[in-house]
C-alpha cells in the first residue's frame, strides 16, 4: 500500500504520483474533446464552466487578460497546442487547489460498467484486522500489516476487469486513496 499525504484540513490524500497519473487521464480527455470537436470555443467554455471557474480566475491562473480567455470561448482566436496546455493545467491545477472532486469525478466516469462493484472512503481509519474479521475474511498475506490502517475500500469484478480495463485504468479501483482493502470476486 502506497504512502498518502495530509491535506491543510488533515484529511489523507492521494499518493503524489497516483494523483499525477490521474491529471494525465483527464488532461488526455479534455484535450482530447477540445480538438475533436466542431466547436472549439463552445467545448473550452463547457470544461471552463464545469471546473467552476470565471475567466478572469483561470486568465490570471495561466498568465492572460480575461479578454483572450472570452477571444477563445467566442471563436475570435483558434487556440494553438501551448495555449490549450495551458488553459487545461489552469483547470486542472485550480481543481486539486480545492481537493480534487472533478477530476476524480471525470476518472470515474471512464470506468467501463460494472467492474468496479462498490467503493467507499471511511470517515474514521479502520485497521486491516478489523476489515478481515468483519467480513470473515482469511489473511493469506502481508500478516505483519494487520494492524496498519486504511481508508478506504473497493469491490472489483475480476474477470470484468481482466476484460475491459487497459492498462492504467485499474488505477480507478483506488478511488481518493490507495490506502484501501480492494476485494476482486
Amino acid at each position: 500500500m502506497g504512502d498518502c499525504r495530509k491535506n491543510i484540513r488533515g484529511e489523507k490524500e492521494v499518493s503524489e504520483p497516483l494523483e499525477n497519473h490521474l491529471r494525465e487521464i483527464v488532461f488526455r480527455k479534455i484535450a482530447g474533446d477540445i480538438v475533436a470537436s466542431r466547436d472549439t470555443g463552445d467545448t473550452l467554455r463547457k470544461w471552463r464552466i464545469y471546473f467552476n471557474l470565471t475567466q478572469r480566475e483561470l486568465a490570471e491562473r495561466i498568465g492572460v487578460t480575461p479578454s483572450i480567455i472570452s477571444d477563445y470561448e467566442a471563436g475570435r482566436r483558434v487556440p494553438g497546442l501551448r495555449f490549450l496546455r495551458r488553459f487545461i493545467r489552469g483547470m486542472l491545477e485550480a481543481d486539486m487547489a480545492e481537493g480534487g472532486v472533478k477530476i476524480h469525478r471525470l476518472v470515474a466516469e471512464r470506468t467501463p460498467p460494472d467492474v468496479i462493484l462498490a467503493i467507499h472512503e471511511y470517515n474514521v481509519p479502520v485497521s486491516i484486522r478489523e476489515v478481515a474479521e468483519a467480513v470473515n475474511g482469511e489473511v493469506t498475506a502481508y500478516s505483519d500489516g494487520l494492524e496498519r490502517n486504511i481508508y478506504g475500500f473497493t469491490v472489483v469484478d475480476s474477470l470484468k476487469a481482466i476484460l475491459y480495463f487497459r492498462g492504467n485504468e485499474f488505477l480507478a479501483i483506488y478511488g481518493e486513496t490507495n490506502e484501501r482493502v480492494i476485494v476482486f470476486t
